[in-house]
């Protein structure tokens, strides 16, 4: 195995999280020995193999599927030179004879033989520097180590690598599967200096393609530009790309460990999935983007094994710090050092494992001899396992819910009660598994969420309870489109750009680029995420409507908007400045400006349903909308923000108008006046997102439960309540289940 060490103070990093100790639940612990893939070290007969293994008191074996860019069973994707038939006859008695089997396989960091095969999905740095470079003709004479990466954020890989081990799982049939070197490498004297290193590997030109897809920066520059890009985008730009980038290439690696999870629940769900981790945690996650604490309280994991093999004892330091949800899942590895006839050399160990519930000692020279076999045993009872129940008793974890996800039904509306802006890993839900967390939301009403279902832990959670799944998609509003495109800044009559109100900071809804990539995000979030219906938000030109009264100006007089309302007049505009130009405008083609306007939004969100339905026909389409009746503000709804509600009502599958009645002046019966008005007005259905948060001043208790309820009467749907951060902080949970529990 290919595993480093790295002296960790983490005393202080825990106590600042918060996190307590507890003790560990009681399970017999599982003792694994590496069982060589040929008989080159081990010349021994099947038979013998597994009375060796019972007699020195381990009760399994790890094979090694995949290792070294080597595969050591008859694979068809990647055949091996030789297969060792006796390898897989010691496979075959140590099954059995009862003995767990476990297979394991090298990921991400990979030898020689799989590298020349794909050297094209070797790893760059954002120099182009590659693994390739390390690559011989003569593998004796190969560098090789954690050179040669294969990049995590190349489709394919991932696909050929989960074919890979789809096949040795068919194959093999194990009880468990161990993946190591999931992380990205460890930059070089990291072992030495104890230095905080940056992560150099990830730079693949289909990785940096993608990233400048999703956040308009291709990640080498913020490398071997960064100077300029600093100076070009802002410290605080250039700090949050930084961070991005580190995320993007974190998630890489969590979306393939995902992927073999599903992957086993689907093919074999009878078979347990283990990691070796980095032993620290801090440094896993930050460099490694190995962020194990998160694998293992989602439950991508059963068991997580950290490396013990320095004089240090990383792992035996590390689990009496560790908080009990993560303890409770990690197992250790250790070598036997020394002479491996002395039974001090076996103790040592096997001593090192009495606070795990699970230990593998990995090395193709520990199986024990015949005559140390009992004497071995004997550590073992003497180690005092923290377990006592029988191994074949313990639950197999697959993810937090047993019970089958629905499968492609078009979601009813009726009913809704949905939390805008779910969060599972913030209050009240921090720390809860995704099962907890979806019956602390049916306990206070809910059966909708917007937001909340990247995880695919949570997702599952989710369809398994039977639960509606939304998201919300901001359009045409952020301050950092402005940075990325100054012409995407929207223009007002008198030429000028229009300036940021408070928090908000509108797009220009015409801008090509930016309609594009949110239409490719929202397919991507479908795809991804099954999401059972898609609300658009901020589809609409520029006003900040929250506010009481309303600042109103007439926009948008950009380039792109004039030449657009050009084309269509198919007749030159007056004037030689923009604030002349909307002067004519706005005096002579009054009528067919607004309407213009108004299509442009209307052929977005037919275009966004049109595509949404090609790949999920039955993913619902709506969209938040300004909550005024047409006559108010001098008809600003659509000479303003440019929102034909009729219009839109044709299109999408729901309306959702944004119902905050305190804050506009309102008393909450108003929320019940607007619905009606609003269904009498569009063919669409009405599901509202009332008030529940504290502005302009505390929102009254009666007045909460009271616009709730307005907001739940037909002709509505059902109701949104904005936002679980507010219910949260104001402290509004037990009103909100008073309010939706009847």
């Amino acid at each position: 195995m290919r595993l480093h060490h790295r002296s960790i103070l983490l005393r202080f990093w825990l106590i600042a999280l918060g996190i307590s100790l507890s003790g560990l639940c009681q399970a017999q612990m599982h003792r694994f020995v590496w069982l060589p893939g040929s008989t080159e070290n081990l010349p021994v007969l099947p038979s013998q193999v597994a009375q060796r293994v019972h007699a020195a008191g381990f009760n399994g074996v790890v094979f090694p599927a995949l290792v070294e860019g080597r595969t050591c069973y008859p694979s068809q994707i990647h055949p091996p030179k030789v297969v060792s038939a006796t390898a897989m006859a010691w496979l075959e008695e140590c099954r059995g004879q009862g003995l767990q089997v476990a297979i394991y396989a090298s990921t991400l960091v990979q030898g020689g033989d799989l590298a020349r095969v794909h050297p094209e999905w070797l790893s760059t740095d954002a120099l182009d520097s590659s693994g390739v470079s390390q690559l011989s003709d003569d593998p004796s004479n190969e560098a090789g180590g954690e050179s040669l990466f294969f990049d995590p954020g190349i489709p394919r890989m991932s696909e050929f690598m989960l074919g890979l081990l789809s096949e040795s799982l068919k194959q093999l049939k194990p009880n468990w599967l161990i993946l190591d070197t999931l992380r990205y490498p460890i930059p070089d004297g990291t072992e030495k200096s104890g230095t905080h290193w940056e992560q150099s590997a990830g730079y693949h030109l289909i990785s940096r393609k993608a990233f400048e897809r999703e956040q308009g920066v291709d990640p080498a520059v913020l490398v071997k530009e960064a100077s300029k890009t600093r100076e070009t985008l802002g410290e605080e730009r250039f700090n949050q790309l930084r961070r991005a980038w580190d995320d993007w290439r974190r998630q890489r690696v969590t979306s393939f460990l995902s992927g073999v999870r599903e992957m086993l629940q689907r093919e074999h769900p009878g078979c347990r999935l283990a990691c070796v981790g980095y032993p620290d945690p801090v440094y896993a996650r930050d460099v490694l983007f190995q962020d194990w604490p998160a694998w293992i309280r989602s439950n991508l994991l059963d068991a997580l094994i950290l490396p013990n093999y320095s004089t240090r004892q990383d792992g035996e330091v590390l689990v009496d710090i560790l908080p009990a949800d993560l303890r409770s899942k990690i197992w250790i590895s250790s070598q036997v050092r020394g002479d491996h006839s002395s039974d001090a050399a076996w103790e040592a160990p096997i001593r090192s494992g009495r606070k795990f519930l699970g230990m593998v000692l990995f090395d193709a020279l520990q199986l024990p001899s015949p005559d140390r076999g009992p004497n071995i045993a004997v550590h073992w009872s003497q180690a005092a396992s923290l377990n006592t129940e029988p191994i074949d008793n313990q639950p197999i974890l697959v993810a937090d819910s047993t019970e089958t996800p629905r499968a492609g039904e078009r979601v009813s509306l009726e009913g809704i009660r949905a939390l805008y802006a779910f969060q599972p890993d913030a209050a009240p839900f921090k720390g809860l598994t995704p099962n907890q967390v979806v019956s602390r939301l049916a306990d206070s009403g809910f059966n909708t969420v917007f937001g909340g279902s990247s995880s695919p832990q949570m997702r599952r959670a989710l369809q398994a309870a039977r639960f509606t799944r939304f998201v919300e998609i901001p359009l045409f509003v952020g301050e950092k489109h402005w940075q990325k495109d100054p012409d995407c800044q929207p223009v007002a009559r008198n030429g000028r750009k229009v300036k940021k109100q408070g928090w908000y900071a509108p797009v220009c809804p015409n801008t090509p680029w930016l309609r594009e990539e949110k239409l490719q995000t929202i397919l991507r979030i479908v795809r991804d995420q099954e999401i059972d219906g898609v609300w658009l938000d901020f589809i609409r030109f520029p006003v900040f409507w929250e506010e009481t009264p309303p600042f109103l100006a007439e926009t948008c007089f950009c380039p792109v908007c004039l030449k657009s309302f050009e084309a269509h007049l198919q007749s030159p505009i007056q004037g030689s400045t923009v604030a002349e130009k909307a002067e004519w405008i706005l005096s002579t083609q009054k009528d067919r400006w607004h309407r213009w306007r108004a299509d442009s939004i209307l052929d977005y969100v037919r275009k966004v349903r049109d595509e949404v339905k090609k790949v999920s026909p039955k993913t619902l389409i709506g969209a938040f909308v300004i909550p005024w009746r047409e006559d108010e503000h001098d008809q600003a709804l659509y000479r303003i923000a440019g929102q034909d509600l009729a219009g839109f009502g044709k299109i999408v599958d729901a309306l959702s108008p944004m119902l905050y009645f305190r804050e506009l002046g309102r008393p909450p019966g108003w929320v019940a006046e607007r619905i009606s008005e609003i269904d009498q007005q569009v063919d669409a259905p009405v599901l509202p997102i009332v008030q529940c948060f504290d502005l302009p001043d505390r929102l009254p208790d009666a007045d909460l439960t009271s616009g709730i309820d307005q907001g739940r009467r037909p002709p509505s749907r059902g109701v949104i309540l904005f936002s679980q951060k507010h219910l949260e902080t104001g402290g509004r949970w037990d009103l909100v289940r008073q309010a939706l529990v009847k």
